[in-house]
């Protein structure tokens, strides 16, 4: 065997080494793996079943919120109002009964039992209002800020497949009990009715 004839053979030697035990190994790096073992979905389950609906019974009632906001929007976020950060705004936590007045694209509009009117939004759900407005969660409960805001995403879409969708077909007359979060983004240029991301819908007698 000539020169050229053992460099040739060196290259296919290698070709064939590299095929069967190459320096680089390519792997499709999944969801899980990025999340490690943060499980934005079971984590947003076990929070909505175990802390966000049993604490519907302590929320703000929507009665007593409406009238306080009509009086001073800003003395009653102070009263009932979480604020998150430097933020101008509020978020509230309310529960209540009414009675459907108008069902639109928006939403459904109640007449409060005992007085005042809310609105539920039947709208797709963004950002973090219902994560933050009980003050039940906070970010050390998380991993960082990517995991709390897929939280915040996983709250949403339960709300939208749990409570939204139950306004369906909501006629007027019909009588709801609710609870849910708003945010008002400045007590300043309020004006009512509050509208509700609703967390429960179910009907009342």
């Amino acid at each position: 065997m000539g020169a050229w004839g053992f460099r040739i053979a060196t290259i296919v030697a290698a070709c064939v080494l590299l095929y069967f035990a190459p320096l680089i190994h390519v792997t499709r790096i999944e969801p899980a793996d990025v999340e490690g073992r943060f499980d934005a979905v079971e984590f947003a389950e076990a929070f909505w079943t175990e802390r966000l609906l049993p604490a519907t019974a302590d929320a703000a009632s929507a009665t007593q919120v409406a009238a306080a906001m009509e009086e001073s929007a800003a003395k009653a976020g102070e009263q009932y109002g979480v604020r998150v950060g430097v933020s101008r705004g509020f978020l509230l936590f309310l529960r209540g009964v009414g009675e459907v007045q108008a069902a639109d694209d928006v939403g459904v509009r109640l007449s409060l039992d005992g007085g005042g009117e809310v609105r539920l939004l039947s709208r797709k759900v963004f950002g973090s209002t219902i994560r933050d407005a009980t003050g039940l969660l906070k970010p050390s409960e998380s991993p960082g800020s990517r995991e709390y805001n897929l939280i915040a995403n996983e709250i949403n879409r339960l709300a939208t497949e749990r409570a939204i969708t139950r306004l369906e077909g909501i006629a007027v007359g019909d009588r709801l009990r609710f609870a849910g979060c708003t945010k008002v983004v400045s007590a300043a240029g309020y004006k009512p009715p509050l509208e509700i991301i609703p967390v429960l819908v179910e009907a009342a007698k």
